[in-house]
């Protein structure tokens, strides 16, 4: 009897050391990839006022993040894409680190694959409080156009284009007669920049406004690319995504295209993390590249 409660014991200690290693192997093989790897997601749009392919890149989201001695990794990529514009919607940096420089250095590189266009994060804006410095000063003598309900008419192979950029919107239903934040001007600017026959590209760092309500389809907008959600931050199969700010526990889907009326909304996964409790996971840092046809 003593002998068999002796070989027992050593069995479940077996069985109890397997699952153990088996639940560790899992979260490496969730988590490390999430933080470490780098994949390209593609998509392809046709629209009457494009008649020569143009392709543009979306970066969000990298929070400090290196793939690579000095981005070496993500600079290579994003080269492989060829990409004619390149946009960064917010969160380049975490606001609660002092040392942006890498960050900056990733800019001015960028910079000589393609044109860049940058539409502030909260971590930007936080970051501007904190420390009393002009980063969108920085940021543009690095060589990035920084967009804040601001927008500029480009010219790309023949292409007309308008780019813009806005943090966030906070436009309810009613915005035209709503004491809400500063609805009023964030409409009157987005009624400025749909007032053209030129392809219109808004670049907005937060996407709760245009996911869920009707703001996207309520003004002409071609394209927005948006981040902030970081694809759930975990993403759990049949699920979708375990968290996200501003959203909370289980939002669903939080990557790829929306429609919206005639727009297309896309919505980063990002490339980075923060300090967040919940670590990325069956998330692989993402780089968006888009051909218009």
């Amino acid at each position: 009897m003593l002998i068999l409660r002796s070989g027992m014991k050593k069995v479940i200690k077996r069985i109890f050391l397997g699952v153990f290693a088996l639940v560790i192997f899992a979260l490496g093989a969730g988590i490390i990839p999430s933080y470490y790897s780098l994949e390209v997601s593609d998509y392809e749009f046709e629209n009457e006022k494009i008649q020569e392919s143009v392709k543009l890149v979306q970066l969000s989201d990298i929070h400090n993040a290196e793939f690579g001695k000095e981005n070496q990794r993500l600079l290579k990529k994003l080269k492989e894409c060829e990409p004619d514009l390149i946009f960064i919607t917010g969160d380049l940096i975490n606001s609660d680190e002092n040392e942006i420089s890498p960050m900056l250095d990733l800019v001015k590189k960028l910079r000589e694959i393609a044109p860049i266009y940058f539409s502030l994060g909260n971590h930007e804006i936080e970051y501007e409080k904190r420390t009393g410095i002009d980063l969108t000063e920085k940021l543009e003598k690095a060589g990035a156009k920084v967009l804040e309900e601001k927008f500029v008419d480009v010219t790309v192979k023949g292409q007309k284009f308008r780019i813009g950029g806005l943090y966030t919107v906070y436009i309810p239903e009613d915005y035209e007669v709503h004491e809400w934040g500063n609805a009023k001007e964030q409409a009157e600017f987005l009624k400025e920049m749909e007032d053209t026959e030129r392809y219109k590209i808004l670049l907005s760092h937060i996407p709760n406004t245009w996911m869920y309500y009707d703001t996207a389809a309520t003004f002409d907008l071609d394209l927005i690319f948006t981040g902030h959600a970081h694809g759930g931050q975990a993403i759990l199969p049949f699920v979708g995504g375990l968290y996200a700010p501003d959203m909370g526990y289980f939002p669903g889907r939080l990557s790829g295209v929306y429609e919206k009326g005639h727009t297309q909304v896309i919505l980063s996964r990002g490339l980075g993390s923060n300090t967040e409790v919940i670590p990325r996971f069956n998330n692989i840092p993402e780089i968006v590249e888009v051909e218009l046809k």
